[in-house]
């Protein structure tokens, strides 16, 4: 019994697309962070470009007066003739936390990461941007029915 119960379990979260949920989005502020600096300006508005495609794509729009951010972040470092990159797509939200008096807190309410080790930089990150772009939309998609 404990072994059906363990299977039932484990087989369910493999369907499951992240702990996330993306119920009623309707709009969101996009940011592509480079703190490293290591992204040449042109590649970085093309980045935000398609960003911001994607998100319309989907029906979500791309200003939004409330603390919603969809943040690109992309930290790399060079080794040799490599690049080390982490590239993180995270969405951060006011939200209300319920203690005995309610409080507004800002929380991560969606996130995913790719890491890799690359000699094509700009190409890999521009794959790995867009596969993490692809995720959240289809994840957008299933839950809001689109």
């Amino acid at each position: 019994m404990k072994f059906l119960l363990l299977s039932f379990l484990l087989l369910s979260q493999a369907f499951a697309l992240t702990p996330f949920s993306l119920e009623n989005l309707s709009s969101l502020n996009p940011k592509v962070l480079d703190k490293k600096k290591s992204l040449d300006p042109k590649f970085k508005e093309l980045l935000e470009k398609k960003l911001q495609q994607k998100l319309e794509s989907i029906g979500i729009k791309t200003q939004s007066n409330s603390f919603s951010n969809l943040l690109i972040k992309i930290d790399s470092t060079k080794v040799g003739e490599k690049f080390l990159c982490y590239i993180s797509l995270v969405l951060v939200e006011d939200v209300v936390i319920q203690r005995d008096k309610p409080t507004k807190a800002i929380a991560i309410t969606y996130s995913k990461d790719d890491k890799f080790v690359t000699n094509f930089f700009e190409e890999d990150v521009l794959e790995s941007i867009e596969f993490l772009l692809d995720d959240f939309a289809t994840q957008y998609s299933e839950e809001n029915e689109i």
